[in-house]
């Protein structure tokens, strides 16, 4: 895993925030949306993939699209059958969710990104094969119907196609990932790709004028001089005894990023794995408005990540795809075929305006052989989600441990 980080510098700070008060008991929740049933199959699927990939360098910063993630494995799941698909059901949290619904739900997820949210939120997917092989009419249907998936035939041979499916990931995140596939390599055949992009401006921006330095205490425990963002004025935050959290809403108010800070001496390993869909859902029912008098200081940070997800797959329980066990007979009449490569590539950038985000994750598939009264200070590591609010979707999900790591 390659993790480039460009930071203009950073970190975080809120006073005044009020200690939590115990939550009325609510009444019985709502059966969830399709959605939302997406979307908590997508947030499980990222935290277990992000505790992978930070447990192979936990010094290091990490930047994930739980949903990027999510739809596709599942554009690789629609084309499994027998244990493979069994394998991919279950790491997806899709396990005994009637077929008509995984692909209602994934459907209406992303339907529900393509709304009017007040911010610029983009997906794609796209469908690549050689002339050597062919998709199923009926697969090429599905994933055009639900994923409003694009679907090319390319000379995989011809240099040109690295090129174009490179292009497609630059277009789609508008310049922030400008190459998916370093090469293709002689066996491949097919690709699969999901693309979303994210630009949004703070509801409440930061002034410039009260950006300034101080320390930050990196997860290697040095100290390093970081750019914090200052606001004063009434926010949504929360306290408890193992964290602190404050949620910043983006212009539009349906989407927004929730910082959390973990309780000084807590294991960041640990901290990242605790982040399920029910860890999200109850600390967002946690945030209340705080004091007018509460202040925030949040690091201005940009940071770029590369990650080959297979071994985080495998760890997760899929196995039989990157073998020549492997079956996608509702993929591809083609022989052998399996999962020869799988990155996911992402970048975030925070700063006094908003957040721009973006993540493309590709399936390389291969017929050859297989490979105050309150003080929020995030002057040390912390875990931060860029989420959809109505769904619930931890669009993006990261852990900074040294805003100044190059």
């Amino acid at each position: 895993m390659k993790t480039t980080t460009k930071l203009l510098p950073l970190a975080l700070a809120i006073c005044g925030l009020a200690v939590m008060q115990p939550a009325i008991q609510a009444e019985k929740e709502p059966a969830p949306s399709p959605a939302s049933k997406a979307a908590k199959a997508g947030n499980a699927t990222g935290t277990t993939l992000l505790a992978s990939l930070f447990a192979k360098a936990p010094t290091k910063n990490h930047f994930v699209s739980p949903y990027s993630l999510h739809a596709c494995l599942t554009l690789l799941r629609n084309g499994a059958t027998g244990d493979t698909r069994a394998e991919l059901d279950k790491a997806l949290s899709l396990s005994g969710m009637p077929e008509e619904e995984v692909q209602a739900s994934a459907r209406a997820l992303r339907e529900a990104f393509a709304a009017d949210n007040g911010v610029t939120l983009e997906t794609a997917n796209a469908l690549w094969t050689d002339d050597r092989a062919a998709f199923l009419p009926d697969y090429v249907k599905q994933q055009q119907d639900v994923f409003g998936a694009e679907v090319a035939t390319l000379d995989f041979e011809d240099p040109a196609t690295l090129q174009k499916i490179n292009k497609w990931a630059d277009e789609k995140t508008h310049g922030k990932i400008t190459k998916l596939f370093d090469e293709l390599s002689d066996s491949s055949v097919m690709v699969l790709a999901n693309a979303i992009y994210f630009k949004g401006t703070w509801q409440d921006e930061f002034d410039k004028k009260q950006t300034f330095g101080s320390d930050f205490t990196t997860a290697a425990g040095a100290s390093v001089i970081t750019q914090f963002m200052r606001r004063d004025g009434t926010m949504k935050g929360a306290k408890r005894s193992d964290l602190m959290a404050v949620s910043l809403p983006y212009t539009g108010g349906k989407t927004s990023m929730l910082v959390m800070l973990p309780a000084k001496g807590t294991d960041m390993g640990t901290f990242v794995k605790g982040m399920t869909p029910e860890f999200f859902s109850k600390l967002r029912g946690e945030l209340r408005d705080q004091d007018e008098d509460a202040f925030l200081m949040l690091p201005r940070f940009k940071v770029e990540c590369t990650y080959d997800l297979i071994p985080a797959l495998q760890a997760a329980g899929i196995n039989s795809a990157f073998t020549g066990k492997a079956t996608f007979d509702a993929m591809s009449s083609h022989k052998p075929l399996f999962v020869g490569n799988a990155v996911h590539r992402t970048f975030v950038e925070v700063n006094e305006e908003g957040t721009a985000a973006a993540a493309v994750t590709a399936m390389d598939m291969s017929d050859g052989k297989a490979e105050c009264s309150f003080e929020f200070m995030a002057d040390r590591p912390f875990a931060y989600a860029i989420i959809h609010e109505e769904t619930g979707a931890v669009m993006f999900l990261g852990v900074m441990n040294d805003p100044t790591a190059k």
